[in-house]
């Protein structure tokens, strides 16, 4: 890759090299072992996070130093934002994850509990991978501040996915699975 600027790069196979010059905001390694590939980052290269959602598979890289890698671990569900800290639950990425940031989802996982309030605009790419939620609904719009965007994956949900009448939801590359009601509500 040189000279390109992209959000989102997914590695299941072979041989990448990001040159210098490169932009990438986030590699997602879906090798299924560390021989299926390998990725070299060049000096001068911009990638934001590398990462992997199976354990091991981020022996066969080589970056500079400076380069965030966000290794494997199962207990991490999410990581919030531009801090590339991860979390083990949904909601403490979600909390973490400041106004106007992307919370990156690493594994399947649910919104347990009580359902996410929002009231900030934010963004949640599910990376492929499915939210599940246990409540009547998963996310409550709270505020006219609440604008939530959720990109690439799948949503379950036996209620709605979002409650409220204040605020905005955007779906973009998502399967929205409601098994008994409405998929919105306010």
């Amino acid at each position: 890759i040189y000279g390109r600027v992209l959000s989102r790069l997914v590695i299941a196979k072979g041989n990448v090299v990001v040159e210098s010059g490169a932009e990438v905001g986030t590699i997602y390694v879906t090798a299924a072992s560390a021989d299926d590939f390998k990725l070299t980052v060049m000096s001068g290269a911009n990638v934001g996070l590398i990462t992997s959602d199976k354990e091991g598979v981020l022996a066969n890289i080589n970056v500079p130093s400076g380069t965030d890698v966000l290794e494997y671990n199962a207990a991490n569900v999410a990581y919030s934002g531009t801090s590339k800290t991860a979390y083990a639950t949904f909601a403490e990425a979600f909390a973490a994850t400041k106004a106007g940031e992307t919370m990156y989802v690493l594994q399947d996982t649910s919104i347990t509990g009580d359902y996410t309030v929002v009231t900030k605009p934010i963004s949640i790419d599910l990376g492929g991978h499915t939210l599940t939620t246990d409540q009547s609904f998963g996310f409550y719009m709270y505020s006219n501040n609440a604008n939530l965007v959720i990109e690439n994956g799948t949503i379950n949900s036996v209620y709605q996915i979002a409650y409220g009448a204040k605020g905005k939801i955007t779906l973009k590359n998502v399967q929205a699975k409601v098994t008994s009601d409405a998929a919105f509500w306010h």
